[in-house]
């Protein structure tokens, strides 16, 4: 399976696992504060 040269698409897939990754630390975040008070 041979990977085609798309750097744009490596960009798009870049933002949105950061995205995911980003939302899912606030969900965290916002558990952990919710636990806590």
């Amino acid at each position: 399976m041979k990977a085609p040269k798309n750097p744009f698409r490596n960009l798009v897939l870049f933002v949105i696992v950061a995205t995911v990754a980003v939302a899912l630390l606030a969900a965290a975040s916002f558990l952990a504060i919710g636990a806590i008070f």
